[in-house]
C-alpha cells in the first residue's frame, strides 16, 4: 500500500513538472526584441509611427495601409490592387528616422520589412511576419502581432515596453 501511495505521488509531481514547463513555453514569445533598439532611438521610431498614422488617417479605405522604406531613405504607401508605389512626402529629419530605422531595427536577426496600419496600431514588421514592434496610438494593447487579418498558428504574448510601444510575438503551440 505504501509503495503504491509513493508510485501516485511521484507520478503526480512528474505530471505537474511536465505540465508547469508547457504552461511556461506557451506562455512565452517565440523571439526575443532588444528593447535599447527602441529605447536609444525612440524619437525616430515614434516620429515615423505618427507620419504613417496621420497618413492612414487620411488614405484609409478602411483595410490595412501597408508602407515600406525606399532604398533613398523614403516612405511610400502600397496601394491599390496593382501596388501602386505613393510617396510621402517627407522631410530631411524624417528621411534620416528613416535611415536610422533601417540600420537599427533587427528582430530574429530580420532587419526591418514594413508598417502596417490599421485602426489604432502602427507596426514595424521585420522580414518574418510573426512579430513585430507596436505603437498604439491610444496606448491601448495590442490584439494581433501587425494586423488583424493575419494568420498565426499560436496565441500572442505582448509586452509594453515603454509609452505606448509594445513587443509582440507569436507564442509557442502545441
Amino acid at each position: 500500500m505504501k509503495k503504491n501511495k509513493k508510485i501516485i505521488i511521484v507520478v503526480g509531481i512528474i505530471i505537474t513538472i511536465f505540465v508547469s514547463i508547457i504552461l511556461y513555453m506557451i506562455s512565452r514569445p517565440m523571439y526575443s526584441f532588444d528593447e535599447s533598439i527602441l529605447l536609444d532611438n525612440e524619437k525616430e521610431y515614434e516620429q515615423i509611427a505618427k507620419l504613417c498614422y496621420k497618413d492612414y488617417e487620411k488614405n484609409n479605405n478602411g483595410s490595412v495601409n501597408v508602407y515600406l522604406f525606399s532604398d533613398e531613405n523614403k516612405i511610400y504607401r502600397v496601394a491599390g490592387e496593382k501596388y501602386n508605389k505613393e510617396y510621402l512626402d517627407i522631410d530631411k529629419d524624417e528621411i534620416n528616422a528613416v535611415s536610422i530605422i533601417n540600420k537599427t531595427f533587427r528582430i530574429r536577426k530580420q532587419s526591418f520589412n514594413q508598417i502596417d496600419v490599421y485602426e489604432n496600431y502602427v507596426s514595424f514588421v521585420p522580414m518574418a511576419f510573426n512579430v513585430s514592434l507596436v505603437y498604439s496610438v491610444d496606448g491601448s494593447k495590442p490584439e494581433y502581432i501587425s494586423r488583424p487579418d493575419e494568420i498565426y498558428d499560436g496565441r500572442i504574448y505582448v509586452k509594453k515596453i515603454k509609452g505606448n510601444w509594445y513587443f509582440v510575438s507569436e507564442t509557442l503551440s502545441l
